[in-house]
């Protein structure tokens, strides 16, 4: 049977952020005798037990011991990516670049950026090598490096049909992110946040819930918000789930759907709303391909059945 083509939805466009925020002024840092990396780790071991608790560590044991603190802690999934579209304001990506050091993101995606990175550098603080390795490039190739895209926007769905602003909680987003092994947090505009074709190129959606008066949060807030949110929970690394898989499925799905008779107002979604259930299911590829291979023989049998009609 020949494969149909799947529709897509068009909802209104998104509004991420207002502005930039005002820049507040470095906090400076606490006056102390200067501690070697090292044997600030030695004290640490050597206090032990319930004592180690006690040992603090300020910003300049951090740099001395690369930026890493010697304590265990939910960390960001490996693979994980930020991706800042068309970024303008130079504070906000300095924050940003700050903020995929503080929580271990390995890179920096920056889509057609609007902003002087040697500029960005002075907000980052002992960050700004996060902007010197930035990838600068195009939505599409942020699309293909990555099995898994989620986009993050301000304006949630208000019609049930409008599946792409249908959103999943951030809670969720450390479980989802370990389900691939390339991933990618994608924010919008610093003023109107993502487009509605770069919300359906990505795999899911997910918000910060906010007051209906004023949703959209700054930029870097929102940024510092999603990671530390992706950096709690459990995620299972067995359980992966390839781009590939998600779209065969929903093209199947799709083509039984036509090959069914289904009325077309029912199936104008169901590509989209079928790739996005998966995303956020337990589903490995196996299980998904074994499902894919369900659909495909009801296609046959559904095939022959019309063949056997005519003659």
């Amino acid at each position: 049977m020949a494969r149909q083509s799947h529709l897509r939805t068009h909802a209104e466009s998104s509004c991420d952020d207002s502005g930039p925020d005002p820049l507040d002024s470095e906090r400076q840092e606490e006056q102390r005798e200067p501690t070697d990396g090292n044997r600030f780790l030695q004290e640490l071991v050597k206090n032990g037990g319930e004592d180690a608790e006690h040992v603090e560590m300020t910003d300049s044991d951090l740099r001395a011991t690369g930026g890493r603190a010697p304590v265990e802690h939910p960390l960001i999934p490996d693979g994980v990516s930020v991706t800042l579209v068309e970024p303008k304001y130079p504070v906000n990506v300095g924050h940003v670049a700050r903020l995929v050091k503080n929580f271990g993101v390995e890179k920096l995606y920056l889509v057609k950026p609007k902003v002087d990175i040697s500029t960005a550098a002075v907000y980052a603080s002992h960050a700004s090598d996060v902007l010197d390795m930035a990838i600068v490039t195009t939505f599409e190739r942020v699309r293909e490096e990555n099995e898994l895209l989620v986009a993050t926007t301000a304006v949630r769905a208000s019609k049930k049909s409008n599946v792409i602003r249908r959103t999943v909680g951030p809670d969720r987003l450390h479980a989802l992110l370990s389900s691939s092994r390339a991933s990618s947090l994608v924010f919008g505009r610093d003023t109107t946040g993502l487009t509605n074709e770069e919300i359906w190129m990505c795999d899911v959606t997910t918000t910060i819930d906010t007051t209906p008066a004023y949703r959209a949060l700054n930029l870097g807030h929102a940024v510092a918000i999603i990671l530390y949110l992706a950096s709690r929970g459990e995620g299972r690394r067995d359980r992966v789930q390839s781009q590939r898989a998600r779209e065969v499925f929903a093209e199947n799905l799709y083509e039984l759907a036509v090959a069914s008779r289904m009325p077309p107002h029912r199936m104008k979604n169901l590509f989209e709303v079928g790739k996005r259930i998966v995303t956020t299911s337990n589903l490995t590829d196996a299980q998904l391909n074994l499902m894919t291979g369900v659909f495909r023989k009801a296609l046959s049998a559904l095939d022959s059945h019309d063949l056997d009609s005519k003659t």
